[in-house]
């Protein structure tokens, strides 16, 4: 997972993601990050409302790039609302509404995928 972006998205201001999902995930991505950048957030829609340059930074350059969060119109979207737009390359992971289970499954596939 050389030079892999991972951007987890908690959806900490809803009840999107359950609350032990959320830690699941984060706890998952933490063994990885020596393998990969790893950019966990507290609300990707606030940082697009705020058009943080850093959602360009995180896009842009060589390498694999994965968002964990939501459904992938939807983050799709909001990057493009924010003035970002993802590479079609950009891998989306569907959390919401997963259970733990199926969360870890997920980051753990994209060290099979990369």
């Amino acid at each position: 997972m050389n030079n892999v972006r991972i951007l987890f998205c908690q959806c900490s201001r809803t009840d999107l993601l359950d609350p032990g999902t959320r830690e699941a995930i984060a706890s998952a991505l933490g063994g990885m990050n020596s393998a990969a950048e790893v950019w966990i957030v507290d609300d990707l829609c606030g940082l697009v409302e705020q058009r943080d340059e850093r959602l360009t930074q995180w896009a842009s350059g060589d390498g694999s790039r994965v968002v964990i969060a939501c459904h992938e119109r939807a983050v799709r979207a909001l990057f493009q609302f924010a003035d970002c737009l993802l590479p079609a390359t950009v891998r989306v992971v569907n959390v919401r509404g997963a259970n733990a289970q199926e969360a870890i499954g997920a980051v753990q596939s994209l060290g099979q995928a990369s």
